[in-house]
């Protein structure tokens, strides 16, 4: 252990520090619930967060249900707003690609590429390409109020890498979708 003065030690406890976690507020919702198709072909649900320090993330973590079927793509955008627009505006950040859906009943970690997020609004989000898979989703009014997620379509070829969100319904939220630090 180094052997620094008490001010130094002071400072570096009293020096903000990226959480090894991000956990988007939606991303707790109906956590004892089972996994269910979903809900659109080619829809994503995106799930709000802050960033408050920056910090290198790598990792998109995503519950997997019962049935595979299709392709998933999962990653982070940034946001921003257009005053008088409802639709948030959205450039990918980190980005898996489509893949096929891996295998059932698994939590998996998805490598989406070390990325610096820096300060601002961003969204961890999920696509699905078809309404067999199922995943961990739900529909709660009360996330509606408190404009925690949104979900929006898309085509066949995923979330693009800029654009405005295709509101279609603001009570779905991704359970257990989180967004991990890098680690080396």
């Amino acid at each position: 252990m180094l052997d620094l003065d008490d001010e130094r030690q002071r400072a570096l406890a009293a020096e903000p520090y990226a959480p090894q976690l991000l956990v988007p507020p939606a991303s707790m919702t109906n956590l004892g619930s089972a996994s269910a198709v979903w809900f659109t072909a080619f829809a994503a649900i995106f799930n709000r967060f802050p960033v408050l320090v920056p910090g290198m993330y790598r990792y998109v973590n995503v519950r997997l249900g019962s049935v595979a079927s299709g392709n998933l793509q999962v990653g982070v955008v940034k946001l921003s707003y257009t005053a008088g627009n409802a639709s948030p505006s959205f450039k990918r950040v980190m980005n898996s690609g489509l893949f096929a859906y891996p295998t059932t009943n698994i939590d998996d970690r998805v490598d989406c590429g070390a990325t610096l997020l820096t300060p601002g609004e961003y969204a961890a989000f999920l696509y699905c390409d078809n309404t067999t898979a199922t995943l961990y989703h739900s529909a709660i009014a009360g996330v509606t109020a408190a404009h925690t997620s949104f979900a929006a379509t898309f085509d066949a070829a995923g979330v693009p890498a800029s654009g405005v969100t295709n509101l279609i319904n603001t009570t779905r939220s991704a359970t257990g979708l989180t967004v991990e630090q890098a680690t080396y």
